[in-house]
């Protein structure tokens, strides 16, 4: 196996291992994933910096998903390591979320692009920017457009 195919296997297994952190609530071992110093913001222009940020941000999302299993898919990556060892990454991110009646809905897709660093020969994020295809994410939750009461739902309409 090539250095390439080695790392890409590499940053994938953090991604795995990252964000079910995150989805099981495990949110203190989740920020742990970052630098101290990480950044993690948005297109939409909030910024959270440091792990305590990151977890006091992460709370206050999971709040939204309570009583519903919410599942992170990444796709699509991107892996290139600099030659300062630097790793910067990006994938296509979607969002299941599945409530007690097991209705499964979709959060809009996104670009996540992360600045990855070597400390003690483990993967950290040192910085991560979203980006959302969609411009206006106060219209958005869970795959509903509030305005209207469409719904993106497992492919079917309701």
């Amino acid at each position: 196996m090539t250095q390439d195919a080695v790392l890409y296997c590499e940053v994938v297994q953090f991604y795995a291992r990252q964000m079910s952190l995150m989805e099981e609530g495990r949110v203190a071992e989740y920020a742990a994933t970052f630098t101290e110093d990480g950044v993690f913001e948005h297109s939409l222009g909030w910024r959270l910096e440091g792990r305590q940020q990151i977890i006091d941000g992460t709370l206050g999302g999971l709040e939204h998903y309570a009583g519903k299993a919410m599942r992170h898919w990444f796709n699509r990556y991107v892996v290139e390591q600099e030659p300062d060892g630097t790793v910067r990454t990006s994938c296509l991110a979607m969002v299941s979320v599945v409530d007690q009646d097991g209705q499964v809905t979709f959060e809009p897709t996104c670009t996540v692009s992360d600045v990855l660093v070597r400390e003690n020969g483990a993967l950290l994020t040192r910085s991560r920017f979203l980006q959302h295809d969609t411009a206006d994410l106060t219209r958005v939750w869970e795959g509903r457009l509030a305005d209207s009461g469409a719904t993106a739902s497992a492919g079917t309409e309701q």
